[in-house]
């Protein structure tokens, strides 16, 4: 489906005020293939049918999480960026580990944002199980959120193939996944019960909130997500990320 320049231009902006997505001119396939499927689910004729029923649903709809899905690339894998999680489990997780078994308050509050199919938050509970030989006395909450609910059903099943695992020490695979007869990994319960999946999207204004589980976070890993929201919507953002934090 081919838009026209008036028609591209009212969908960015239309995208932009719902999502707080910005699609550049040099993402106009990206944009064009996103709005043909939209047309097609919706059985409208003309891009601009498409664009008028988009404006009639809400932005939590269905329908625009799924446009979100096609306009945000969920590339992800276990450890991505191997020098992240080696100061978390080196030098950022230790010492606040410390500090809480000093104050008799062992309790840990993880969110990662934008977790597409889960590996990230995933990644996070491996390392926390290594961490805390006492887990069981532990209160661990690692909140996993995206706007994809298709990645996310993807995440709960905890079932991954190679591609996933191309940062992945061999020792932390072997020990955490077991290979299954299709060739696709299974993540072991004890590490998938520490991860809970819900929708959110970065650019609403559901957070911080108890009701969304999205306050007093000791940690917020939100990577990769920032780059596909508009200047303005970058700043709420993060705005609400700090205060989902708590103090230090």
């Amino acid at each position: 489906m081919k838009l026209s320049r008036e028609t591209g231009c009212e969908a960015r902006a239309l995208i932009a005020g719902r999502l707080g997505l910005e699609l550049r001119d040099d993402r106009q396939d990206d944009l064009e293939r996103a709005l043909e499927r939209a047309r097609r689910a919706s059985r409208c004729g003309t891009p601009e049918d498409c664009l008028a029923w988009l404006r009639d649903l809400p932005a939590d709809s269905p329908e625009w999480r799924r446009l979100a899905s096609e306009i945000t690339i969920g590339e992800t894998y276990f450890f991505r960026d191997s020098g992240v999680f080696a100061a978390l489990e080196g030098e950022v997780l230790p010492p606040l580990i410390a500090k809480r078994r000093s104050e008799g308050n062992p309790r840990l509050r993880i969110w990662s944002a934008g977790c597409a199919t889960g590996e990230e938050p995933y990644s996070l509970a491996i390392v926390l199980d290594r961490l805390l030989p006492d887990r069981t006395g532990w209160a661990v909450t690692v909140l996993a959120t995206d706007i994809d609910n298709a990645a996310l059903q993807t995440a709960r099943l905890g079932l991954y193939r190679d591609w996933s695992f191309r940062q992945t020490p061999e020792p932390i695979r072997a020990r955490y996944f077991h290979r299954r007869e299709d060739d696709r990994f299974e993540l072991v319960p004890e590490i998938r019960r520490m991860v809970t999946f819900a929708p959110l999207n970065l650019a609403e204004e559901a957070y911080p909130d108890p009701v969304t589980n999205t306050s007093a976070m000791d940690l917020i890993l939100c990577r990769n997500v920032l780059m596909y929201f508009t200047r303005e919507t970058q700043l709420r953002c993060v705005a609400r990320l700090q205060r989902a934090l708590v103090d230090g």
